[in-house]
This record gives structure tokens, C-alpha cells and sequence, in this order.
């Protein structure tokens, strides 16, 4: 690879990993805050998973201790699994798609896209659609992953991509976000406060338009 394949590489590398995460495991926090019914059947479901989950709020004989769950046990939790794949559907990576360039004239639904055009699918659009996702599209409903068409899922679901240009860390980023949505709950408690504000720009990647998001926090 040349000099400029390589920092690209390492910049992608470096908003993969860490900012495109961030963003995902700060939507769901919020999105949860924001449906406290949401948070308490998540909560339920850790509670009857861990023991020491529930143990935290009643003693604090260990409150020097971080509760950090290993993956193993987290990747069978079916709720958990609802709440991270409906906010990746509500706030993707890729608010826009990811653009590719026509090698050749091309036409798509009488539509002629010339050759060299830069084009791209809004994976946001296309993740609220009302004709997949129903007239709830735009709202955070965990549950309809419980009985959603696999076609659905297949056809219209997109946070990491798809094909052979699936992103290769797609596995770890989901991972990554069910450890540390579990370990901030199992923590803290969390609370809105007056200057809470979640509205959601994208620049290179999406982030929130004021850059900071005020909640209240008090240790379990």
C-alpha cells in the first residue's frame, strides 16, 4: 500500500473503533433514559442474569468493585440484543450509506446514473421507512425484534453494511456495546437533566449537534 493507503487505513482504523462505538453505546444509554419502561424490562432481564446485578442496589459492601460481565454471558440475552439492534437500526454509523462510483452508464428504475457518479443509499431513510418498519418506524421499540421478518433483516437492515464489504468488525463493535451498555447500567444510575438535548448531526460520522449530552449519574 502507498504512504496514503496506509493513514487512510489508520484513520479508518481509529473512527471504526473507537468514535462510531461511542456513538452507538451514547444513543442507547439515551434512547433507554428516554423509555424507562424500556430500561426497566433491560434491567430485569440482567437482574435475573446476575445475581450480583441486583445485589449492587441493595448493599454496599462492594462499591470499590466494577460489575463487568464477560460477552459469554451477555450474547444469549435476547432483550439486550433488541435494545442494540434497535438503536443501531435508529441511529446507524452511516447515516448517508456508504458512497461507491458507477464504473459504467447505469440505469435504475428509468433513472440513468452516469458513469463516475458517486452514489449511495440513506441507510437512516431506508432504517425508518414506514413500508418495512411500520408506523412505528421512527420510534425506539425493542420488541419488534422479537417477531420481525427475517426478510426485514435481511433486506433492510444495514448498521454495519452488507455483502462482501460487510464491515470485518461488525462481531466485536456489537460485542463491544453489549458489555459496556451492561457495565454502565450495572454502575450507575443514570438521569435526565435540563440541558439534555439529543439531536443527532452526521459530518464524517454521526454525533450529537451540541457535542455533549448532560445527564446525572449516582454510583449503585
Amino acid at each position: 500500500m502507498s504512504e496514503s493507503e496506509i493513514k487512510d487505513q489508520i484513520v479508518e482504523f481509529l473512527i471504526a473503533g473507537s468514535d462510531i462505538n461511542a456513538f452507538a453505546i451514547l444513543m442507547a444509554i439515551i434512547m433507554l433514559l428516554k423509555h424507562p419502561d424500556k430500561l426497566r424490562k433491560l434491567r430485569t432481564e440482567l437482574e435475573s442474569t446476575f445475581p450480583e446485578f441486583q445485589n449492587r442496589v441493595k448493599s454496599r459492601e462492594h462499591e470499590n468493585n466494577l460489575f463487568l460481565p464477560s460477552y459469554e454471558s451477555l450474547k444469549h440475552l435476547k432483550y439486550l440484543g433488541a435494545v442494540v439492534d434497535e438503536t443501531l437500526r435508529l441511529y446507524p454509523s452511516s447515516l448517508g450509506g456508504i458512497a461507491r462510483q458507477t464504473t459504467e452508464d447505469t440505469i435504475i428504475s428509468n433513472y440513468l446514473i452516469p458513469k463516475g457518479t458517486m452514489v449511495s443509499a440513506s441507510i437512516w431513510n431506508l432504517h425508518r421507512s414506514k413500508q418495512f418498519w411500520g408506523p412505528d418506524a421512527d420510534e425506539f421499540v425493542p420488541e419488534r425484534w422479537f417477531n420481525l421478518d427475517a426478510n426485514i433483516r435481511s433486506d433492510a437492515y444495514f448498521p454495519f453494511g452488507s455483502g462482501p464489504r460487510l464491515c470485518i468488525g461488525n462481531n466485536f463493535a456489537t460485542m463491544e456495546i453489549k458489555i459496556i451498555v451492561c457495565a454502565l447500567l450495572g454502575n450507575f444510575e443514570f438521569f435526565f437533566t435540563e440541558r439534555s438535548d439529543y439531536q443527532v448531526v452526521q459530518i464524517v460520522i454521526p454525533s450529537l449537534k451540541n457535542n455533549t449530552f448532560e445527564v446525572g449519574v449516582t454510583r449503585l
